[in-house]
């Protein structure tokens, strides 16, 4: 008998019988007693979807620690965040993005260039999990924990993991590959040849779940009649609504303060909570160059578009499905490595010859160095060979 369930199309979706045997094997020891307070999932995202729900047998509410900024299931990516699930998990990641309880913006799809500060969100989201989740408020009983690490389990990326593991102490470890942790709790998981996709790659997924997430009205509903860039924005006055504009990631440093207009025009950047008093003094837009973010980094409420920018640098035209309650909050704007899909901009309904795209320019480009960079990454140097 295959294991499974129904989606919201009808069609079967199912579980690999190494996969379901493992999870029913450690439902089992559970259910006779050895609660099951947290879990750690080094494996597919759909795995630990799977663990998510299975919990859901015998828990109102779940806990869900993402912390694979670069497949995230709930949040678009570049964030780590803490999410409580009450519902069954259906369908790819795209299709139920939701609010998390808490998260924080790393402004990249991998932890690679900025490390300290990918650990210390984590370990914030840890505390936050701790003191306000951790006890169902309803029954007294603890709230099952998941946490979705990265695939990365090499090198530094296997250093983060046993520092993830250090700081949730989990009950069970969920790995394909018993070098990836050093728990002795860990389930190894046998390969069961799923391909996850169709045929669409990573970043196809994450600039899907980009546009499902400003599309989105509800959990499980879209509004797609018309485009982001038709959508009426909101008008942001910033010296009274910004308190600081950070840039991060690679090369930020480099930008100066007269470039800052240029970068931050239909720029996607993250809306941030604070988390110091000080107000920068500048009569524009108010950045200071080589700023970096706070260790750990500050509450994140979500992404917006900035559509537009004034001529005079004093208003700002915004783009987010942030509810309006919570924007009088978000007065630190932070850019990081992710954009908006280039589709993002079109006007769909018209043939992009008919209308003339703003930020996009379809001819190419004759100037020097205008062609696209070929990274050659198979080559050594002599001492490598």
């Amino acid at each position: 008998m295959q294991l499974g369930w129904f989606n919201q199309r009808d069609s079967f979706v199912a579980i690999p019988r190494p996969w379901s045997k493992t999870i029913w094997k450690e439902y089992f020891w559970t259910y006779l007693g050895e609660q099951s307070t947290s879990e750690v999932c080094h494996s597919p995202p759909s795995f630990s979807s799977y663990a998510c729900s299975h919990q859901q047998n015998r828990h109102k509410s779940v806990a869900y620690l993402e912390c694979d900024i670069g497949q995230s299931e709930f949040t678009p990516g570049g964030m780590v965040a803490l999410n409580i699930i009450t519902q069954p998990i259906f369908g790819p990641p795209y299709t139920h993005p939701s609010t998390p309880v808490h998260a924080h913006f790393i402004g990249s799809f991998t932890p690679l260039s900025s490390p300290s500060t990918y650990l210390a969100a984590i370990e914030s989201l840890m505390e936050f999990y701790t003191l306000n989740h951790e006890l169902d408020e309803d029954t007294g009983l603890p709230i099952p924990l998941v946490v979705n690490t990265m695939g990365w389990t090499k090198g530094l990326g296997g250093d983060l993991i046993r520092r993830i593991e250090d700081y949730v102490r989990p009950t069970t470890v969920y790995s394909f590959d018993s070098d990836a942790t050093s728990e002795k709790n860990c389930r190894l998981l046998e390969s069961a040849g799923v391909q996850e996709g169709g045929g669409y790659t990573a970043a196809d997924f994450r600039n899907i779940m980009i546009m499902s997430y400003f599309h989105a009205t509800s959990s499980a509903t879209w509004d797609t009649s018309v485009s982001l860039r038709s959508r009426p924005p909101y008008e942001v006055t910033i010296a009274e609504a910004i308190d600081e504009v950070i840039l991060i990631g690679n090369g930020s440093e480099d930008v100066v303060a007269s470039e800052i207009g240029r970068v931050l025009n239909g720029a996607l950047v993250a809306l941030c909570s604070p988390t110091n008093t000080s107000m920068l003094s500048n009569d524009g837009i108010p950045y200071v160059q080589g700023s970096t973010l706070p260790i750990p980094p500050p509450p994140c409420h979500g992404l917006a578009v900035l559509r537009s920018l004034s001529l005079d640098e004093q208003h700002l035209h915004i783009l987010t499905p942030i509810s309006p309650t919570l924007l009088p909050e978000c007065r630190l704007l932070v850019k990081g490595e992710i954009q908006l899909p280039i589709w993002g901009f079109v006007h769909y309904k018209k043939k992009l010859e008919e209308v003339e795209e703003p930020y996009l320019q379809w001819s190419r480009s004759n100037a020097l160095g205008g062609e696209k960079r070929r990274v050659r990454r198979n080559l050594m140097r002599r001492g490598q060979a």
